[in-house]
């Protein structure tokens, strides 16, 4: 009788023995053809277009000072999971419950008032930092599936997406007088307050899965989704513009998404 002993055979060959069994036996046994239903969770960066501007009005020495917060959101980390079934033949339908969250400064060009010279504003910048820019989407969608051979799953998808959305906006600000000739003024602080609501847009793209295993697949997914959200106007806030200045226009949602990650077919 011929017996193997395991501590003689090296650790790889172990590991690529399972993974040949696996691969081989498991994907056999079932194909991608089979899979009725995917549940997967996935991260990657979201691509934002957002570039506002909040001015406010104050009062300072009885007398009306402006200033203005210029904000720009461009990208950060998301991350979403999703669940989708097929319906009929080869049409499914999908859920994606996505999530982006990013920090940043704003800055703070105002015009404050002199406290003897009326109509003589001095100029002074500043930064406000730690202003929160979260979103959170739900995208319904219609899809499409189509199967590559054994191991690849190809889906398009498309349908309406439910934005929320938090804006922090710079409403007051602090100054302080530089020397005792009054010609120069700096910001030390801020106040926000938060902006933002539930909107409904749109969303499209693509799902690619590789199945490994049989239940096991690595995703990639790029989708685009576009909303749009009114900026309240609450406390000290006068309007919000954008660059152009023009009306009260409303916040940007959504953006290009680009993650990977793991789905899990049944």
């Amino acid at each position: 009788m011929w017996t193997i002993r395991l501590e003689n055979i090296p650790i790889t060959t172990v590991l690529w023995m399972c993974i040949s069994f696996f691969s081989s036996s498991e994907l056999s046994a079932q194909t991608v053809e089979n899979q009725r239903m995917t549940v997967g969770f996935s991260g990657g960066v979201q691509f934002v277009k957002d570039a506002l501007k909040n001015e406010v009005d104050f009062e300072l020495w009885q007398e009306t000072g402006t200033f203005e917060a210029s904000y720009n959101v461009t990208k950060d980390s998301a991350f979403d999971g999703s669940f989708a079934f097929l319906l009929y033949k080869r049409m499914g339908l999908g859920f994606n419950v996505s999530h982006f969250s990013k920090t940043i400064a704003a800055t703070i060009d105002a015009d404050v008032p002199h406290p003897f010279f009326f109509s003589f504003p001095r100029k002074a910048t500043g930064v406000a930092n730690n202003i929160l820019r979260r979103e959170s989407a739900i995208h319904i969608q219609s899809q499409y599936w189509h199967a590559v051979g054994d191991r690849f799953l190809m889906r398009g998808f498309i349908g309406p997406t439910i934005f929320s959305v938090r804006q922090d906006l710079v409403s007051t600000i602090q100054t302080k007088e530089r020397g005792y000739d009054y010609s120069a003024v700096d910001i030390i602080g801020h106040n926000t307050l938060s902006s933002g609501g539930t909107e409904l847009g749109f969303n499209i793209g693509f799902d690619v899965s590789y199945f490994v295993f049989d239940h096991v697949a690595l995703a990639g997914i790029l989708r685009y989704s576009r909303g749009t959200s009114s900026v309240d106007d609450q406390a000290s806030l006068r309007h919000i513009s954008r660059f152009s200045g023009q009306g009260q226009p409303p916040l940007e949602l959504g953006g290009t998404h680009v993650a990977a990650g793991l789905r899990f077919g049944f």
